[in-house]
């Protein structure tokens, strides 16, 4: 019989170990996915930056030159 509780108990804790395991993996899917989603709205904001600059540089020039 006590094999038997032995038994019962490591499968227990291994099915708890492995419920954690998937759920810090869909923490970690999540924070992946706000990250990636980060990235790009930074990289979009520099883009249009770049492009307000380029802009704004060609403005300046044609004044001087004026």
């Amino acid at each position: 019989m006590s094999k038997d509780r032995e038994l019962d108990r490591l499968k227990s804790e291994e099915q708890t170990a492995f419920e954690l395991k998937q759920t810090a993996f869909q923490e970690y899917l999540k924070a992946k996915m706000l990250a990636d989603s980060a990235y790009k709205t930074q990289q979009s904001a520099w883009e249009k930056f770049k492009h307000a600059r380029d802009e704004m540089n060609l403005a300046f020039n044609s004044m001087q030159s004026a």
